[in-house]
């Protein structure tokens, strides 16, 4: 029988801390490399990167595009307008639930459970809650956009004789709770916060030589006062044609060469210079990261581009090459896709690469929901619902 003597122990002890200590500090480095070092990061992300899947479809609808009218995904379904008939799927082939609407040319908003559809240029607007039909109403004017927050709050820009632009706000049981006229102006585009507290638009005025453009902001809670709409921001000579909530008072937009945020208070940041003429294509509508597309001009021998992304103080978070011309940029959920035509790449928004679906045939369009974890691919005569 052996006797331990008690430096043996200590001795034993010592090395377990040693090395419970080095593991710790390796863990840490790990960790601290990966946040802060992008070489580091891209070398990890492209190690984890996953193989091809080729062929592993949920469910194929068979449809006829010449019938369909509109496609949209929220929630954790599926929606085909077609001959005034929402159907909504989940992972069958049939539809879960079906809808009678007063909609040919549909134009759609989603958020969370909520989806909010119209008819362009008519008055019928809808708001679904996952299956529910929320309600089905008449806006004042003919619809030209609508925009839905999580808690099922929607806003809608209507023309109207007399007006360039009337914004209505709609609770979710579909009770107006505001109404704005620009008799003067346009508005490009309307988000409302998610604490349903600001509505912010984009307000373009042509009248002059030069298009001057502005962000307004609506407190909500203060409309019927003297002070409720707030201007914060200027751009002389440019268009904002995109604007996206960051958080809940403080907005990231869009012009023809800067991607910038703006404040309620009017405290404005440059993020992104976005002139140079290799960018193909940009997308904010995730609201805290930016995406962007770019020519490779490395590449001299194939039609690459990269998929780049940044945080909002305009700083490289990740940069994924495909070998191909992108067709087409969709960003939801915090999951990008890349469409090059018969091959479909599906990457986070830190650069990660997590599905590469090839088909065999050519992708039209690919709709992303439920959380990004759900896909549908949309060919000439068919639908491919996939896991992602």
């Amino acid at each position: 029988m052996r006797i331990y003597k008690f430096d043996d122990i200590k001795s034993k002890m010592n090395k377990k801390k040693i090395i419970i200590m080095v593991v710790i500090l390796i863990v840490i480095l790990f960790f601290t490399l990966y946040k802060f070092c992008y070489p580091f990061r891209q070398l990890v992300n492209n190690i984890c990167s996953i193989t091809p899947s080729i062929n592993l479809n949920l469910t194929t609808l068979y449809v006829d595009n010449e019938s369909i009218n509109g496609i949209v995904g929220y929630d954790k379904y599926f929606s085909i307008l077609s001959q005034n008939k929402l159907s909504t799927y989940t992972t069958k082939e049939k539809a879960d639930f079906e809808t009678n609407v007063k909609i040919t040319n549909m134009i759609s908003s989603q958020s969370g459970s909520y989806l909010a559809i119209a008819q362009k240029n008519a008055t019928d607007l809808y708001l679904f809650n996952g299956d529910n039909l929320k309600y089905e109403i008449n806006t004042t004017g003919n619809i030209s956009q609508i925009s839905v927050n999580k808690n099922g709050y929607v806003a809608v820009s209507v023309a109207k004789s007399g007006y360039r632009t009337i914004i209505v706000l709609y609770n979710p049981q579909g009770q107006e709770v505001f109404t704005t006229y620009l008799v003067n102006t346009y508005a490009n585009d309307i988000k409302i916060s998610d604490n349903n507290k600001y509505l912010a638009f984009s307000e373009i005025d042509t009248s002059g030589i030069q298009p001057v453009s502005k962000i307004k902001f609506i407190q909500i809670d203060k409309v019927g006062t003297d002070n409720y709409i707030i201007d914060t921001e200027t751009e002389e000579n440019t268009i904002i044609s995109k604007l996206e909530f960051h958080n809940n008072n403080e907005v990231i937009y869009l012009t023809d060469g800067k991607i910038k945020k703006v404040n309620i208070n009017g405290e404005k940041t440059d993020i992104l210079d976005i002139s140079n003429k290799n960018i193909l294509n940009i997308d904010i509508s995730l609201g805290n990261v930016i995406v962007i597309v770019e020519k490779n001009s490395n590449n001299l021998f194939k039609n690459s581009n990269d998929i780049k992304t940044y945080d909002l103080s305009g700083n490289l978070i990740s940069s994924y090459q495909v070998d191909y011309t992108i067709k087409q940029l969709k960003v939801n959920d915090n999951i990008i896709c890349a469409n090059i035509g018969q091959t479909a790449y599906f990457i986070t928004s830190s650069g990660r690469l997590i599905n590469k679906y090839e088909a065999k045939a050519d992708i039209k369009d690919v709709i992303i929901y439920d959380n990004g974890t759900m896909a549908a691919l949309i060919y000439r005569n068919k639908i491919e619902l996939m896991y992602i």
